[in-house]
């Protein structure tokens, strides 16, 4: 995302935060200020390199926050309030947005602690991007709130391509099952060796090269790791239409010897009309 494009985004976040805290009194939002710093504080201590950027924001905000207080108006008072709280949080949902990438990563690396050796590459490449995220954040010094958004966004996105990496990963799976029994199916091996042979020989050709995509694949980019398995998936599943195509349609199943006849009901008798 450019420079223009992420202010943008930020005044437009600020000017939401305004009109949202226009409904607060002066006693809410004092209350929102002083929550927002410990909030601040905690994301400099937990990230050290941010700490630089997060206390000169902090600075700036407190200045704000005291100009509104020394003010007569308890309109401009609270527009001041509400001013500075903008301000302070403004890297708040940012650090909220790594960390949430950056957790579910994780589950997901232990979840698929166990994939078959076809697909290990994808583990490979989970873990590579979740060092490569984390180290990003542990080096990072940046001199602004600028600086810190960018960084913290790159590491989210980072965070984010390598988890999906993992549902693509599931795709690939279910859409390998899939084919397996299809080619397994009795109904489809019972159909005429001239349509059947084909059929199965396409199949064993679509894994083949689904696998070859993955082992193809560059595991340091979980972006053309994801592409590639996108692409071994759809290779299945065009294997897997063709034989669902071909699979006889289920019979009607066949009355039983032993059912009981129908018993037609008795018509109910006429009545005579009284006189």
């Amino acid at each position: 995302m450019s420079t223009t494009s992420r202010t943008r985004l930020a005044c437009i976040a600020l000017s939401t935060l305004l009109v949202a805290a226009c409904k607060k009194d002066e006693a809410e939002l004092t209350a929102d200020w002083n929550r927002h710093i410990e909030d601040v504080q905690k994301y400099a201590a937990k990230y050290p390199g941010f700490k630089a950027a997060l206390d000169a924001r902090l600075a700036e905000a407190q200045k704000t926050f005291d100009q509104a207080k020394t003010s007569s108006d308890p309109g401009a008072r609270t527009a001041k309030i509400a001013e500075a709280n903008a301000n302070l949080t403004a890297l708040v949902p940012s650090f909220e947005a790594y960390e949430t990438a950056h957790n579910s990563l994780k589950t997901a690396i232990d979840k698929h602690a166990s994939l078959p050796p076809a697909l290990a590459k994808l583990g490979e490449s989970a873990k590579g991007a979740d060092t490569k995220a984390t180290q990003m954040i542990a080096d990072a010094k940046p001199g602004n709130i600028g600086e810190a958004k960018a960084t913290l966004e790159s590491a989210t996105t980072l965070s984010k391509d390598a988890n999906e990496v993992f549902s693509s990963a599931d795709g690939y799976l279910k859409a390998s099952d899939e084919l397996k029994a299809l080619t397994a199916d009795k109904d489809i091996l019972k159909l005429p060796a001239g349509q059947v042979v084909p059929l199965l020989d396409a199949a064993k050709q679509a894994q083949a090269e689904s696998a070859a995509m993955i082992a193809a694949a560059d595991p340091a980019s979980p972006g053309v790791i994801k592409t590639k398995v996108g692409e071994a998936t759809r290779t299945l599943d065009k294997a897997s239409a063709a034989l669902k195509k071909a699979k006889p349609a289920p019979q009607p199943a066949a009355p039983s010897a032993t059912a009981k006849p129908t018993i037609a009901a008795k018509p109910a008798p006429a009545t005579t009309p009284k006189k």
